[in-house]
């Protein structure tokens, strides 16, 4: 197998197959992820904290996600640092801060609030700016 793969890489060099073959990188990427992310729903089988496998995002459960997560990590017990990046307009944050009431917790939140600095994946620069 490794003089297969040794050859075949030596053919992607030698022939620059990239100007032939580039177009495949973005797909293979994605169907990459896809295999990753499917292992990992597999391995965690208690789907109904999530939205991997649907169609549709449905934002509001997040917060059932989020207290599944204070009852299972005891976060209650015991201070923590929360960190959250892209903040928006601050429900998630607000909902963290109203939720936690160690007194030894210490949130964090950042946000540029001009949106993505360059393009990232379907997304365009500029998106996720609330324009304020």
């Amino acid at each position: 197998m490794l003089k297969l793969l040794q050859k075949t890489k030596g053919l992607f060099f030698r022939w620059r197959l990239h100007l032939l073959l580039g177009f495949l990188e973005k797909p293979m990427h994605t169907f990459s992820n896809l295999i990753r992310l499917s292992a990992w729903v597999h391995r965690h089988k208690d789907l109904s904290l999530n939205d991997f496998y649907s169609p549709k995002r449905i934002g509001a459960k997040r917060y059932e996600l989020y207290c599944h997560l204070i009852e299972k990590e005891q976060l209650s017990n015991d201070g923590f640092c929360y960190l959250e990046f892209g903040v928006a307009q601050g429900s998630s944050f607000r909902w963290w801060v109203d939720h936690v009431i160690t007194k030894d917790t210490i949130f964090y939140g950042f946000d540029t609030f001009t949106g993505l600095p360059e393009d990232w994946g379907h997304f365009k620069k500029g998106d996720m700016s609330n324009g304020k």
